[in-house]
């Protein structure tokens, strides 16, 4: 029998039954474009550079691997970087570096230790990436070792430096109340900015979520904040008209949260419920977020006035849920000095700055980040009863064993990705138990705000930067100069944190202070004639390019003439504020943002101020004339139209301690604390001066914002009516006036009174009670001036304040002039048309107008004889 060698078998590999080879295509392309893949693939690969992560990332390794080059060619002289590095190469280079760099926190001894680790593992991952050499065993332990001797010594610290503070929901509060009363009880520059500040707070505390979960993280450019279309606001299916506040819910999505920002599809989901209870009104998210979309446009309906008009809207729409005008925009916004950009992002820095400074005029004692209100929520969580987390979709073992998931797969978070998010309403459940357990924040009793507020001179700069040996180049720089104000008000704060004697509580603060009560607008009135038409001043225009062909098109025919118009005026532009994605106000700038208190009952003195009462004479930046015509006819304002301005009857408007008052309150505030807008108020009262032309480039207008009104510094000397809507016109009132001399000048006696009925106002003068009847009670009519011209009836009489209205209806209605303008709206008013000129076509141009009216001549014959006023005698 033969040998049976098996070697001598041959079989060939067997054929798929498959109809195709599977990755045929992509094998055809990459013979196809095999040229191209030969090149680009070898650029890639040698393109490559090291660093991975994040951008803030790579850049904290870039910089590592930049010293520690600088340190290898100028310490330890490598000729070149060909040659791998040693482990005592990391080590000498760590030993140096720790004592050079300067740790971010003031009066911090040393850099942290998780900033060695960190270099420390860039450095591992370098030596890899370069030269393909690990660290041995050896060179490891000796790593280590160095480490540990750096830490006992006392050259890195370990562990958080600052205290960490947790704020919970009831100091939440607090510091939310504190924030409002301050700014309307000391002005501001912007109610947007102050609604907006506070709301962007409430909803970072209400989500327990980090700062950058919300807004823009550093060198973060990408869309990765929260939108309006993150949050759904629905009314409950099972709601029967009519819709109330509490019918609604909220679905806040969190996309790009930490560790998360890339994987889209896995987002934090967190539910929220409507507040409506006075006590907490002001910390209601969803309150405070309509509020500041009903003052800026961003909620539907378009024009809405109220908080109802919202509700009514979201009713009659298919899907049931509130609809925002412009979903991608941003919720948490860049400022621009006293403008809010509604289409870029704020970054997290900005709301970090915002809860330090609530922090500091709330006076909790220590320096409050964004992390402490996610702290205070984790502790405000865990003094919650246990059956607040029954059966509200919270993973548990359970449900990993009914999944048959193991124990590490539990740990993973694979469990909790199959079971869905929470719909637990946390947020509304720390409202109700509102827990203030022990190791609550302090709060000290002293003026801290103030103390740390106080300016700082040249002098104590010029000593702090000796005293710290500032190495600046140019120590009046202004950096230089920014750098030691911070470190000298820094420590004011803790200097008063340490001699304070007296500490409370959130708890026993809050309840004194009671927003309801607080007044928040002023008793200065608009002219009649721009509450026609007020433009909406939200939209702030990019900086415009003078040698762009665009912004040329726009510009009136005839100023590019070689022919001057004397009637054309000059292009209108934003004037003084600035538009860019890295700029917020800083915290030193703050300061400015703040409100009005004010009365109705002495009117008089600013619609008539020609003496003030005491006998001393009226400061011409505080006289507040609503002239719109050519002469003082137009200066009455009768007692129901102050009702309108000021605020309408609680039955008209609701309580304010509802939440449709609450809303109403905030969504109309508009008192402006501004040097330039009070500068800009006289002028404004001039007949011959527009709204455009003098208050506008100083105030936000528009939506359900009242019309600008000056912010009123009142006197606090006890008995004093005096107020001014200059801050100056007060410090000298308040150089003189006394108990003393309140109590002398009440003893003045007033003879002469006004009959009219409901009206109380006194005079010292017989003149000055003629001024206010004729200004404030006048009845007399007379016919247009200007009906021949015009084609008024003659015949019909007008009073001060009907003949004013009368005259801006002269020419109108009418549509624009501009050429090529393709606008068909008919414009009712002057205002109307202004502003459409110089938004549309940045012009402010008279020759656009409908032919003006003659105006009488100043001197002479023609100067007019107020009905009612005497002339001027020995006893007025």
């Amino acid at each position: 029998m033969d040998e049976f060698n098996s070697s001598d078998i041959e079989f060939d590999a067997p054929v798929k039954k498959s109809r195709r080879i599977l990755g045929q295509r992509s094998i055809q392309q990459m013979i196809d474009k095999a040229p191209d893949l030969r090149i680009q693939s070898k650029k890639t690969a040698k393109q490559l550079s090291f660093g991975t992560g994040r951008q803030e990332t790579k850049d904290a390794q870039l910089l590592t691997i930049e010293r520690f080059k600088t340190f290898r060619t100028d310490a330890l002289r490598h000729a070149n970087f060909k040659d791998s590095f040693s482990g005592d190469d990391a080590i000498r280079f760590l030993d140096s570096i720790i004592g050079i760099i300067i740790p971010s926190r003031r009066n911090k001894p040393a850099p942290n230790a998780s900033t060695a680790i960190s270099m420390i593992r860039s450095l591992s991952l370098y030596s890899i990436f370069t030269y393909n050499h690990r660290f041995t065993p050896q060179e490891s332990a000796r790593i280590n070792t160095w480490f540990d001797d750096a830490k006992r010594a006392g050259r890195l610290t370990v562990g958080n430096w600052s205290e960490r503070i947790k704020v919970g929901v009831s100091t939440l509060s607090y510091m939310v109340k504190t924030w409002f009363k301050y700014y309307i009880q000391n002005g501001t520059i912007s109610w947007d900015i102050v609604l907006y500040k506070a709301m962007s707070v409430v909803i970072v505390g209400a989500l327990a979520c980090r700062v950058g979960d919300v807004a823009r993280s550093s060198l973060s450019y990408a869309m990765e904040y929260i939108r309006y279309r993150d949050i759904e606001i629905a009314i409950s299916s099972a709601t029967l008209e009519p819709v109330q506040w509490r019918d609604l819910e909220a679905k806040f999505t969190l996309r790009f949260t930490k560790f998360k920002r890339d994987t889209p599809r896995e987002n934090d989901i967190i539910y929220l419920a409507p507040l409506d209870n006075e006590e907490v009104n002001h910390i209601c998210p969803l309150a405070l977020l309509i509020s500041h979309c009903l003052r800026h446009g961003l909620v539907q309906p378009v024009g809405a006035k109220s908080l109802q008009d919202v509700l009514d809207y979201a009713v009659s729409s298919g899907t049931r849920t509130i609809q925002w005008v412009y979903p991608d925009y941003p919720v948490m916004v860049s400022l621009a000095h006293s403008r809010l950009l509604l289409t870029i992002t704020a970054s997290g820095l900005q709301l970090s700055k915002t809860i330090k400074l609530m922090g500091i005029m709330s006076g909790v004692v220590g320096n409050l980040t964004g992390h402490c209100l996610r702290s205070g929520a984790a502790r405000d969580i865990s003094h919650l009863p246990t059956t607040v987390f029954d059966g509200v979709g919270l993973t548990t073992p359970a449900v990993a064993a009914v999944l048959n998931h193991s124990e590490a797969t539990f740990s993973k978070g694979t469990s909790r990705h199959y079971a869905g998010e929470m719909s637990a309403l946390v947020y509304n459940e720390r409202i109700k138990v509102m827990p203030t357990p022990r190791g609550a924040p302090k709060i000290t009793s002293e003026p801290v705000f103030d103390i740390y507020r106080a300016p700082v001179s040249l002098e104590e700069i010029q000593i702090w930067q000796k005293d710290n040996q500032s190495i600046d180049s140019n120590p009046l720089s202004f950096n230089s100069i920014r750098k030691a104000r911070k470190a000298i008000r820094d420590a004011r704060l803790k200097n008063v944190w340490e001699e304070s004697k007296t500490f409370t509580t959130a708890a026993t603060e809050t309840s004194e202070i009671v927003l309801e009560d607080l007044s928040t607008n002023t008793k200065a009135l608009p002219r009649k004639d721009a509450l026609r038409s007020i433009p909406v001043s939200d939209a702030v225009s990019p900086p415009v390019n003078h040698n762009d062909l665009a912004w040329h098109s726009n510009i009136d025919p005839r100023l590019l003439s070689d022919i001057q118009n004397p009637q054309s005026l000059c292009v209108a532009e934003d004037e003084g504020y600035v538009t860019g994605s890295a700029f917020d106000i800083d915290e030193d700038v703050l300061g400015q943002v703040e409100v009005a208190s004010s009365e109705l009952n002495a009117l008089h003195t600013i619609i008539a101020p020609m003496r003030m009462d005491d006998g001393q004479s009226a400061d011409v930046n505080d006289k507040v004339d609503y002239v719109d015509g050519n002469d003082d006819d137009n200066l009455v304002v009768d007692q129901e139209e102050l009702l309108g301005l000021l605020g309408e009857a609680e039955e008209k408007r609701g309580d304010s301690s509802s939440i449709h008052g609450f809303v109403d309150k905030w969504t109309r505030i508009n008192a402006v604390n501004n040097k330039r807008f009070a500068e800009a108020w006289p002028r404004y009262s001039d007949e011959n001066v527009t709204f455009e032309e003098s208050i506008e480039p100083f105030c936000a207008t528009g939506n359900t914002r009242d019309f600008p009104t000056p912010f009123l510094f009142t006197c606090t000397t006890s008995g004093c009516n005096y107020s001014t809507i200059r801050k100056f016109n007060l410090s000298k009132h308040s150089e003189t006036c006394t108990e003393e001399s309140v109590r002398a000048s009440q003893a003045v006696i007033h003879p002469f009174s006004c009959d009219r009925v409901g009206c109380a106002a006194v005079f010292t003068t017989k003149h000055n009670l003629q001024n206010h009847i004729y200004h404030v009670h006048s009845d007399r009519g007379k016919p247009c001036a200007n009906s021949e011209q015009w084609g008024c009836d003659p015949n019909t009489l007008y009073t001060p304040k009907e003949l004013a209205a009368h005259r801006n209806t002269h020419g109108f209605p009418c549509s624009c002039a501009f050429p090529g303008c393709k606008l068909k709206t008919q414009f009712s008013s002057k205002n109307g048309y202004r502003a459409h000129l110089k938004k549309a076509h940045k012009i402010s141009s008279a020759g656009y107008m409908p032919s003006p009216i003659a105006k009488p001549k100043a001197g002479g014959q023609n100067k007019r004889k107020r009905p009612g006023v005497e002339e001027k005698s020995s006893d007025s």
